[in-house]
């Protein structure tokens, strides 16, 4: 089941600057999720040439080529491990000793997610009926809460398990989210000395359609920055999606913060890591009583 629930996942490991004071130091970050949380991992072996997301414009921002994320720049754990002198990757195999990996564990950073976002479009671009994909919901999250044990189980002590985004205009996302907060309430309560803490997309992308100016983005209806013109004004087409032919990037993603229909752009990463390090979008803040 443990492997099941991790089949797509990237770790990485960044030794991290001071924060605000010494007891914000952690030893490793190890992030887990899909496309949204992917650093590379995925074009580990070299970047495979059927891959949209290993064409520019992908990476045009911060590296000025595509690494295998699917953004024009960095990513949410990216703003996070920035504060890190420099980033490595670490094989955890290295790790022998069952001791020396949960003291690793116990000093580092789990972030767990988010997962669901590519059950439920799977499910809805499938056009299962949207009562069906409603049932799926218990079952994701306890899936997630099982994988999250594991951690504890394992030495994690301090964990993130953010949200999904908005998806289709629906209560879908919400109630993933409500019922996700009410697992993570069940394990904090069973687990009191292991800290989990909530991260929300689904409000900050929400403040990004409502109050985009407010965050440094365009007044106009919610467009990609990268795609091509398709059905309204959103410059989506699935037929011609980001990295390929007929697809186009804005000249300044900074201020959109959708990137390619799916995925935020660097800037709107950049909003939500904040929103998760400091509030606020998490309970509680990364940053912020930190389990010692």
């Amino acid at each position: 089941m443990w492997c099941q629930f991790l089949i797509c996942f990237v770790l990485v490991v960044a030794e991290l600057w001071p924060l605000q004071a010494a007891a914000q130091k952690y030893a490793a970050i190890f992030n887990f999720g899909d496309s949204l949380a992917d650093a590379g991992n995925l074009c580990v072996d070299g970047i495979p040439s059927y891959l949209a997301t290993a064409r520019p414009p992908y990476g045009m921002t911060y590296f000025g080529y595509p690494t295998g994320r699917v953004s024009d720049g960095r990513l949410v754990v990216d703003f996070i491990g920035r504060r890190a002198s420099s980033f490595r990757w670490m094989d955890v195999a290295g790790v022998d000793r069952h001791s020396e990996c949960r003291d690793l564990f116990r000093r580092s950073l789990f972030i767990v997610g988010e997962f669901g976002g590519n059950d439920y479009a799977a499910s809805l671009g499938a056009f299962l009926p949207l009562e069906q994909v409603h049932t799926f919901v218990p079952h994701i999250v306890n899936s997630i809460g099982k994988g999250v044990e594991k951690l504890i189980a394992d030495g994690a002590v301090d964990l993130v398990v953010p949200g999904v985004l908005p998806i289709d205009l629906n209560t879908l996302s919400w109630v993933h989210n409500a019922l996700l907060q009410r697992k993570i309430a069940e394990l904090r309560e069973k687990h009191p000395g292991v800290r989990i803490v909530y991260a929300d997309y689904y409000t900050a992308v929400m403040q990004f359609v409502l109050h985009a100016e407010k965050w440094g983005f365009l007044r106009q209806t919610p467009r990609t920055c990268c795609g091509a013109p398709g059905v309204g004004k959103y410059n989506f087409n699935l037929t011609s999606m980001c990295g390929n032919p007929g697809a186009y990037a804005c000249d300044d993603p900074s201020d959109h913060w959708s990137w390619d229909g799916v995925h935020l752009t660097e800037a709107a990463y950049g909003h939500i890591a904040k929103g998760w390090l400091y509030g606020p979008f998490s309970d509680s803040p990364i940053l912020k009583d930190r389990h010692h």
